[in-house]
C-alpha cells in the first residue's frame, strides 16, 4: 500500500494503559512498550482475541479471531469538545479506556482505515487504524466519579470517540513524542480530504 505523507503533525500528550483490577480505566504510565501483540501489561494485548458484540454478524459470541483493536487513541481537541457537550470541566482519557492522548490532529477520529500512525522521528512506532471507536456509555461511572455528567457519552462522543487499531511496527512511545499522519493513496477521495 502507498501512502500520502500529508504533513499533518500532532503530538503525543498522555500514554497510558490498563489499571490494575479495573475492567475499563487506565492509568497514566511514563512508556508504552508497544510490540506486534499490542500494548504490553493492556488488557488488549494479543495477536488474537474473542469475538464480541461488534462482529456479532459474523461469528458466534467468543470466538477467536485476529486482534485489530489491541490499541485506542483520543483527541484532546475532541475530548475537550466531548466534555463541553456533557456539561463537564475535563473529559479524563482515563476514564475512557484510552491508551494514547494526541493533541494536534484535526478530524482526529474520522481518519480513514489503513492510515498509519508515526510515533517519534528516530525508529519510529508505527501504529495501524483499523477504525473509529464507536462509543457506548460503559465510562459513564467513571466520568460521574469525577464531575456529574449533563449528557450520555454515547450521544456526545459520536464520530469524537477515537481510533483504534493493531501495531505495525514495535517500539516505545512516550509523551512529547510527534505523531506524523500518512494516508492511504488508496483510500477513496482521500487526495480531496480536508487532511490534504
Amino acid at each position: 500500500m502507498d501512502f500520502y505523507k500529508s504533513h499533518i503533525y500532532g503530538i503525543v500528550t498522555e500514554t497510558l494503559t490498563s489499571k490494575t483490577g479495573n475492567p475499563l480505566e487506565t492509568e497514566l504510565v511514563e512508556t508504552l512498550f508497544a510490540d506486534l501483540e499490542g500494548i504490553r501489561f493492556d488488557r488488549h494485548y494479543g495477536l488474537t482475541r474473542p469475538s464480541g458484540g461488534r462482529e456479532k454478524n459474523q461469528f458466534k459470541r467468543g470466538t477467536h479471531i485476529h486482534n485489530h483493536r489491541q490499541w485506542s487513541a483520543v483527541s484532546k481537541e475532541e475530548m475537550d469538545a466531548v466534555a463541553k457537550s456533557m456539561s463537564i470541566k475535563n473529559l479524563e482519557a482515563t476514564s475512557i479506556g484510552a491508551n494514547l492522548l494526541i493533541e494536534g490532529i484535526p478530524d482526529f477520529s474520522m481518519l480513514p482505515s489503513f492510515t498509519r500512525l508515526v510515533i517519534g522521528k528516530n525508529d519510529p512506532v508505527v501504529l495501524v487504524v483499523y477504525e473509529i471507536n464507536k462509543p457506548c456509555d460503559l465510562p459513564m461511572p467513571y466520568i460521574n466519579a469525577h464531575e456529574e455528567a449533563q449528557n450520555k457519552f454515547s450521544v456526545a462522543a459520536k464520530n469524537k470517540r477515537g481510533l483504534v487499531g493493531w501495531v505495525e511496527r514495535a517500539g516505545e512511545i512516550q509523551s512529547g513524542q510527534q505523531v506524523e499522519v500518512w494516508l492511504p493513496k488508496t483510500y477513496p477521495g482521500i487526495e480531496k480530504s480536508q487532511w490534504m
